[in-house]
């Protein structure tokens, strides 16, 4: 710790820690606390075991509203830092940078608590194990903490030890327990299938079932207090419509939820009605106030969830959200390299109140302002008075005080629109109105001073991005939506992949990498937005490279027996790391668990299971990892869908599955028989091509792969990107081949499933026709390629679904079970 010398100037800050040497925004917002702040890693763990001190670590991220308050109240205060600096040796870390670190100690803050959150506070022995801690604490009593933990510390020090000791051994052995058991790792695949048929009906049952009792029939969301955000439960509702048919009893509900959910966002104050995107979540049961920091993952996901709601009803409105949120991406949020930033805070220097700090002072409006504005704009008193009326700006302020307890938002307006999105852009002149006053007020927001916005870029949220633009701009036909996609990914394969041992690193600040590795969600993140991409663009490269990157993701962080379930959240090979985590929890974010089953059935029907050559596959071995193989019988050798057979069997076993793993369930449309190829062989821009895939995209197809055969030389690329696809191509299934071999002149599709393919069809309106008697006979459970024992166990299914009844606030009658699911 140093203070500034005698000849700084009056604006020098009074200290400098040695956060000010690192790449993390949120590590160097502390760089200038009077803590003597050390980052994570071997010199402070040194440091602690020479003074024989506890470790004070504290875990935030830079846009999180209460790492702010809490820095403000005890990081910044002489008297805590005496405390620290003296008692203590503290440590920060950024838990988006170091999200293995967070998990560790979050899942022991979640037992030790039964809840979580940021800022995390966590007292460890100097070999990093914990035994006590929490989240915020206010100033006083932090202090009083500080005091406690010391005392403990210098009279029970073996007594704190051994607690540590009990922790670190409780976490061991819930993961050895938590596997997969011997009995399932030797299943045949036939046995393997029929076990998962067996567990799934029940456990989507469960699902559906606490989400029916929970929605909100008023207001969409779930819950009845704050809302959050969870786009896994809508992805898992839509799933089941796919499976029910949207004009069944079952698909009907599950679509009124997540359309509910969706209308009520779009037109709540959760939504940025200026500038596009979402804010993290609703403090009110009504979507009204927001926390309002922005997170790249949510609107990345959000947009998906738009653009599927567009597909399913084919309203302007889902539309109109889904291109307002991929502008706000592509203005606000994309690095000049080509990756996405993280995050943006949710305060703000606030001009009504002498340039303080407030939550969401760059997004609220007093109503003179409002007024002024548009009057300044050239709108006429009449369109002033409509605007205001549209979205609820009123004098004194439309946020209730249950809605603002620390009083930051007082007399502010935060814009919710009064009147349906849907109705709003049928109406002519509303719609003129909303217009000019939003461009009036995005043009008067440009005077104000932003919120801090964390330019760092993860690889795996960039990974969520890539998938939210490739699959908007294909569904859409915004080619702008999908170069930003495509320059995304050659960001992430340039500067942040190590083609020597096929490796990613985490984050890049201004493209200059920091010292962490990529870990299971970067991985599953990055595969997924790939395989999407290849799906856009027809460019195999991408499904090449996406092939790659998980087998290498298999490698290093599948779970051993005895580590868990799925895949590891952190590095194995991590000294560093006081015990291994692992995770199938959908949150904010999904697991890369989750992700990854989805997408290793998407690649067993996307690729035929091509291998490459063993002289050509890499050892992928990262410097902190043992990229140990054979992780439950399921390691790299296996094929694709073995792995994620297996994957689901442990899923599946676990009671906790079907409140925990939403994304996993949807995946399940994936598994079996009933997964469905759609093959387009034609040249990539000629005017047929296109012609068939706007059929395509225009339909929901959760348990369908997109897959191309453009003729060689089509790609207007360069010469060495042209070779890498024409390399590339060869790992498509061979039935791909085989269809192109059949084609002549014309652009020709094919629907295959179950090695089955349909009759070649160049037709737009024969396709058509072709999916949507797919989608009538997944609604009548009469599909042509069911086995036998599909359709007995998917009668089952929707015999179990149908019992199902809404929750209590709707009409009470019982929800039909009417179509069986094509598995």
């Amino acid at each position: 710790m140093s203070a500034a010398s005698s000849s700084s100037t009056s604006t020098s800050p009074e200290y400098t820690n040695r956060l000010i040497h690192e790449k993390s925004l949120y590590l160097l917002q502390h760089a200038h606390n009077p803590v003597d702040w050390w980052p994570w890693g071997e010199e402070a763990f040194a440091r602690a075991k020479e003074l024989n001190r506890p470790i004070l670590l504290s875990v935030g991220y830079a846009t999180c509203h209460w790492c702010h308050v809490m820095e403000r109240e005890s990081f910044e205060s002489t008297r805590i830092a005496q405390l620290l600096n003296d008692k203590f040796v503290p440590i920060k870390v950024d838990r988006e940078e170091r999200p293995d670190v967070d998990s560790v100690y979050m899942s022991f803050i979640q037992a030790a608590t039964g809840g979580g959150g940021w800022p995390m506070t966590v007292f460890l022995t100097p070999d990093r194990k914990p035994f006590t801690g929490g989240t915020y604490f206010p100033e006083p009593r932090f202090a009083a903490i500080l005091e406690k933990v010391d005392e403990a510390w210098t009279t029970q020090q073996a007594e704190v030890e051994a607690q540590g000791e009990r922790v670190v051994e409780t976490f061991r052995s819930k993961l050895a327990g938590a596997g997969l058991g011997a009995s399932l790792r030797e299943m045949s695949e036939t046995e393997a299938e029929t076990h998962i048929r067996e567990l799934q009906a029940e456990a989507i049952r469960i699902a559906f079932q606490q989400l029916n009792e929970t929605y909100d029939e008023a207001r969409g969301g779930f819950g009845q207090t704050l809302k959050f955000p969870r786009p896994s439960e809508l992805n898992f509702l839509l799933s089941v419509c796919s499976q029910e048919g949207a004009d069944s009893h079952l698909g009907q509900r599950a679509l009124t939820m997540v359309l509910g959910t969706l209308k009520g966002m779009a037109n709540g104050g959760i939504r940025d009605h200026v500038g596009g995107g979402f804010h993290r979540y609703s403090t009110d049961p009504d979507w009204h106030v927001p926390h309002f920091e922005k997170m790249l993952y949510d609107n990345a996901q959000l947009l998906i969830c738009y653009v599927r709601a567009w597909q399913l009803t084919e309203e302007e409105a889902y539309a109109n959200v889904a291109h307002d949120t991929a502008r706000y991406l592509l203005r606000d949020m994309r690095d000049p390299l080509g990756g996405f930033y993280s995050a943006e805070d949710a305060d703000s220097p606030s001009l009504t109140q002498g340039g303080i700090k407030k939550e969401g002072a760059f997004y609220v409006w007093i109503k003179e302002e409002i007024d002024h504005l548009l009057g300044e704009s050239g709108m006429t008193d009449n369109e002033t008075k409509r605007f205001c009326e549209l979205f609820g700006i009123v004098e004194g302020g439309n946020i209730k005080a249950s809605a603002d307890p620390h009083k930051e938002l007082e007399a502010q307006n935060v814009l919710h629109l009064q009147v349906p999105l849907a109705s709003l852009l049928v109406s002519p002149a509303d719609k003129a109105i909303a217009d000019k006053g939003r461009a009036a007020l995005m043009a008067g927001r440009q005077d104000r001073q932003r919120p801090v916005r964390d330019e760092k870029v993860l690889a795996c949220w960039t990974g969520l991005t890539i998938t939210g633009l490739a699959t908007a701009g294909r569904v859409f036909g915004v080619q702008e939506y999908i170069v930003a996609a495509e320059e995304a990914a050659v960001f992430l394969r340039k500067c942040m992949y190590m083609s020597e041992n096929g490796v990613l690193r985490r984050c890049a600040f201004h493209g200059e990498l920091s010292n962490v590795y990529g870990l299971s969600d970067d991985y599953a993140f990055l595969v997924r937005g790939l395989l999407d991409l290849y799906e856009a663009t027809a460019r195999p490269r991408y499904l090449a490279w996406a092939t790659d990157l998980q087998e290498t993701m298999d490698e290093l962080f599948l779970c051993h027996p005895g580590e868990g379930r799925g895949y590891l959240s952190v590095s194995r090979g991590d000294a560093s790391i006081a015990y291994l985590v692992s995770s199938t929890y959908d949150g904010a974010e999904p697991s890369a668990t989750s992700v990854a089953v989805s997408n290793l059935l998407r690649l067993a029907a996307m690729t035929g299971e091509q291998k490459k050559e063993p002289q050509q596959q890499p050892h992928h071995q990262q410097p902190q990892g043992d990229g140990h193989k054979g992780a439950e019988g399921i390691g790299a050798p296996s094929s694709f869908a073995r792995r994620a057979e297996r994957l689901l069997a442990t899923a599946l076993q676990a009671p906790e599955t079907p409140y925990e793993a939403p994304e996993i369930l949807s995946a399940l449309r994936l598994y079996g028989p009933g997964i469905m190829q759609v093959i387009i062989i034609g040249q990539e821009k000629a005017q047929d091509t296109q012609a068939l895939l706007k059929v395509v995209n225009q339909h929901f197809l959760p348990n369908a792969v997109l897959l191309y055969h453009p003729p060689a030389g089509e790609f207007e690329l360069t010469q060495e990107e042209e070779e890498e696809d024409k390399n590339a191509i060869a790992i498509l299934p061979p039935m791909v081949r085989k269809c192109a071999s059949s084609v002549q002149v014309h652009a020709t599709a094919f629907v295959c499933q179950n090695r089955v393919c349909s009759l070649p069809m160049t037709e737009p309106q024969v396709l058509a026709a072709r999916l949507a008697q797919y989608s009538s006979s997944v609604k009548r459970g009469q599909g042509k390629d069911k086995s036998e024992r599909s359709d007995k166990e998917t009668s089952t299914l929707s015999s179990l679904l149908g019992n199902l009844k809404p929750s209590s606030s709707s009409s009470g009658k019982k929800q039909g079970g009417e179509g069986e699911v094509v598995t």
